[in-house]
This record gives structure tokens, sequence and C-alpha cells, in this order.
């Protein structure tokens, strides 16, 4: 802005105060101005921004939308909004399709006759039948206990003769050993002393009955004869029956009353019973206590077989239950009958026995062997299939089920299986058509997708 200077009037400037008066007016009236045209310049800078900044946006939105809708702006912008939309869609779809990989249900699967024949398809009505179930159980081998025999000697001795070693078969009386024992003379010495005051007393009563009978003697003396042969045949018993404790029979006995000058020391360990040798510690000129074990004898014709009944099992074993016995690798060498079970349950191992009385099996069980016992319930009727016709379909057993569309996977519920087959528990009905052969290779036909029908 531009201001023109008026002349000053000579008459105003000769009066001082006047003077200072217009010079203060002039100088406010310069500041004003300076004022004014700083405030102008930035409203006028201001409204260049504006008028730049407005001309700026609407100059690049219109050229922004004349190249968005003309230039080469639009393919791409079209590009990546919808080239990325159709490939999220798709790889939405394809995440969607994965899914349902592990939930479709399959459809039919159709198979022509030059298929079925060259897949091995075989196809039969599912059947109900008895349902077994098997379970095993450990199982020792032990010599029969009611026909086992520790052989002691009753009385303490030397060793004289070892007639039998590990190994023989001994019969019932067969001399196993001769011991020179001194306990033995004794007992015999006590036997034979009785013996012979018992005859002198005999005959001491014997006179004194014919003298009391013809009144020579007083009653006195024959009843004290009597009370003496009394006594002594009491203590002749007693020297007997300690000999039979020490193991000497009724023929022994004669044999000492008999012969007198007989060898006192001499005792005798005999087999008591039909059977074998397994075990001897005696040896010739060992000396032996009384009591101490020197033969054991067996009847090896049976032998018992213990199975360690878990509690869980007890309600499923019974006494008269066939049990099949196998060997450490499985094969059956026996089938045997439980005779009894016993009622408690052992404390250390927590388990109860079943016992077999077994027949050895031609020499295939032995004291001492660990087996396996193979025990068979029966659980009534139920729909069974080949274990071969069940298959895993979706991490879920299945079997293909034959139907006037094709074939379907029908899932089904296990039950118990047996060595052939399975037990069906739900899913199936007697009377339907299963694969029976194939089903392998028509699950791995239908993965692969190389049938018709609805299905991955």
């Amino acid at each position: 802005m531009h201001l023109k200077k008026k002349p000053v009037h000579p008459a105003r400037i000769a009066h001082p105060a006047s003077a200072l008066v217009a010079l203060f007016a002039v100088l406010a009236l310069t500041l004003s101005l300076a004022a004014c045209g700083d405030l102008g310049a930035e409203e006028d800078g201001s409204h260049a921004e504006d008028s730049a900044h407005e001309g700026h946006d609407h100059g690049a939105e219109e050229t922004g939308h004349e190249e968005h809708d003309h230039g080469a702006e639009e393919p791409d912008h079209e590009g990546h909004d919808h080239g990325e939309e159709e490939a999220g869609h798709e790889g939405h779809a394809d995440n969607e399709g994965h899914e349902g990989h592990g939930h479709e249900e399959h459809g039919p699967i159709h198979l022509t006759e030059e298929q079925r024949e060259e897949f091995g398809i075989e196809v039969a009505q599912a059947q109900t039948g008895a349902v077994t179930d098997s379970f095993t159980l450990p199982a020792e081998v032990h010599y029969n206990g009611d026909r086992l025999a520790h052989v002691v000697p009753r009385v303490s001795g030397i060793a004289t003769e070892v007639n039998a070693t590990e190994g023989d078969d001994v019969k019932e009386g067969d001399l196993l050993a001769v011991l020179d024992s001194r306990e033995l003379a004794d007992a015999k010495s006590d036997f034979l002393a009785t013996l012979e005051r018992e005859n002198l007393e005999e005959t001491k009563y014997a006179r004194e009955q014919q003298l009391w009978d013809k009144k020579i003697t007083s009653e006195r003396t024959y009843l004290d004869a009597k009370s003496a042969l009394a006594e002594a045949r009491i203590a002749r018993r007693g020297t007997e029956q300690k000999l039979y404790a020490l193991g000497i029979s009724a023929g022994q006995l004669d044999n000492i009353r008999n012969e007198k000058e007989t060898v006192l020391t001499t005792y005798r360990l005999t087999a008591p019973f039909d059977g074998h040798v397994v075990k001897r510690h005696i040896t010739l000129g060992e000396f032996i206590d009384a009591e101490q074990q020197a033969f054991v004898v067996a009847d090896l014709s049976t032998l018992w077989i213990d199975l360690s009944v878990f509690p869980g099992d007890l309600d499923r074993i019974e006494k008269g239950q066939t049990v099949e016995i196998l060997d450490d690798r499985g094969n059956v060498i026996a089938q045997e009958t439980i005779a009894f079970v016993t009622p408690q349950i052992e404390e250390g191992t927590r388990t109860a026995i079943a016992r077999i009385i077994a027949d050895p099996a031609g020499g295939r069980l032995r004291p001492g062997m660990f087996l396996t016992a193979r025990v068979t319930v029966d659980s009534g009727d139920a729909v069974k299939v080949p274990r071969i016709a069940v298959q895993t379909v979706e991490d879920k057993p299945a079997v293909f089920v034959e139907t006037d569309d094709g074939f379907e996977p029908r899932p089904v519920t296990l039950g118990p299986k047996g060595e052939n087959d399975i037990v069906i528990t739900d899913g199936l009905k007697p009377g339907e058509r299963i694969v029976t052969q194939g089903a392998f290779t028509l699950k791995a036909e239908m993965s692969k997708g190389s049938f018709g029908g609805h299905h991955h």
C-alpha cells in the first residue's frame, strides 16, 4: 500500500508543541502501517498455501481419478484387489476342501466286474456266531506236590552205602542209602532189653499162676507177678513204638526180634513210592543229621501248572475251564483243565492261583518252566466279521458294505477280537453284505480317488 505524504504547512511547524504532536502521529501511523503489512503478508501467505493446497488436492485428486480410471494404475489396483481377493477366495476354498477331507463322508464306490476281479474283491454276508474272549496269564510248571517226597533219615549217622543218584528211576521200597547210626543202635538195644524182660516176667507169671491154682503161694505173690508182667509189656511196646517212629518197619522189627545178633547200627533209607530221583544230597562217608534231606523223589507222571490270576480276571476263571498252554514262541504245547482256584489272594504277588494237574506232554512240560496260559471265555452270540475285513478309515474302524449304489465304508464299533474274527458291537447288522477280501486294496484305491463316486 502506497501513501502519499501531504505537505506540511509552515504555520504548523512553527509551533514546537504542534510539531511534536505531528511527529508522534506520523510515528504511530508508520507503526500501524508496518503491522498491517506483516498481517497482510501472513494472510497472503496463508491464502497462498491454502490455494496451493487446494490446488494440489483437487489437481492430484482429479489426476488420480483420471489415472485410476484411464491410466496404468487401474490394472494394478484391479490385479491387487481382485487378484488377491480371488486368490484369497481360492485359498479359502482350498482350506475348506482340506478340512473337508478329514470329515467328508465318502460316497459310494462304483466298481465294474473287471475291477472287482482285478482287485480280488470278495463279498459275503455278515454272520452271527458265538463270541469268545481270550486272555493270557503267566504260568509256571512245578512238581506234583502230592507225589513229591523229601527223603530224610530219622536218626543221625554216617553214610556207609549210597545206592541211588539223580536221574535214577526207583520203585517203592528200593534201597537208596545205608547209614551207620549209634542212635538207632541205642533204640534197638532198648527194645531188645524190654523184650527180654517181658519174656522173663511171662515165665514168672506162669509159674505163680500154677502155684496159685494149687493154693501153694499167696495171692499177694501171684498179683505181684501179674503186675510185673504188665509193666514189662508196656515197656516193650514203648521201645517198639520208638523204633517205628525212627522208620523201622514191622518186617524189620520182626527181624530184630528174631535175629538178635544182627547189626544194630544199620539204618536203611528207602524210596517211598515209584518215582524219579531228582536230587541227591548225600555222599559216601558223610555224616547226616536227623531230618537232614538226603534225596528228593518225584513222580513225574503228572505235573502242576500254576496260573497267576489277577483280581480283575478272577470272575472269568473257574474250575473245569479248558486252558491252552503256550511255549515262549507262542506254540500250543498242551490243552488242560483247571483243577481248582485258590480262594485267597497271595499277599506278596497280589494274585490267586489256578492250578492244573497236567500230563508232561512227552517231555515238553518240565518243572521250572515259565509259560503262558491262554484262557477262552464264551460270551454269547454277536455279529462277527473276518479281521481282514476291518480297515481304518479317517482314523476309525470301518467295514466296506455293498449297497445298491456301490461300496461304502461303514464306521463300526469293535468288540472282543478272536484269532481270525472280530466282534462288531455296533454299526453292522446280520445279513448285510460286506467285503471280506480286498478291503485294504479298496481303501488304498479310494484314497487315491481311482474310482467314480464322491470320495477323496
